[in-house]
């Protein structure tokens, strides 16, 4: 079974990289702050993910190894934009786009890394432009 993980799922790119994936055989599991509960489709697991939070992506990592002992890829879309001057946006603005858009991945990453390397996986970072 090939996996994926793929955070800031309902975003448009990822849902055309989800797209692809499942039509390649993958079973993907998504995390986006927008869901409200674990949920399966066919190959599709959603699950809630706040990407800032190292505790919700505890949860969703204990979820997918429940599933799995190996993830193939882990793309990482999760990113915002907010836009405006650098010298007229307060700082948590700009700490909230660099917690989203840069520690996420990492976060992601350093947390799901123990599946990746069971899989000789793939880590692709895509985030937003804003980072």
């Amino acid at each position: 079974m090939k996996t994926a993980v793929i955070t800031g799922a309902l975003s448009g790119l990822a849902q055309a990289v989800i797209k692809s994936l499942l039509e390649d055989g993958y079973t993907v599991f998504e995390g986006d702050l927008k869901f409200t509960a674990p949920e399966v489709m066919g190959n599709e697991h959603f699950f809630p993910c706040d990407v800032t939070s190292g505790e919700s992506i505890r949860a969703f990592y204990d979820y997918v190894s429940s599933k799995t002992d190996h993830v193939d890829v882990i793309t990482n879309f999760a990113g915002i934009v907010i836009l405006g001057s650098v010298v007229e946006l307060p700082y948590d603005t700009l700490d909230r786009i660099m917690d989203v858009n840069m520690l996420s991945t990492f976060r992601i990453n350093n947390i799901f890394f123990p599946l990746v390397k069971a899989a000789k996986g793939r880590i692709i970072n895509i985030s937003s432009e804003y980072a």
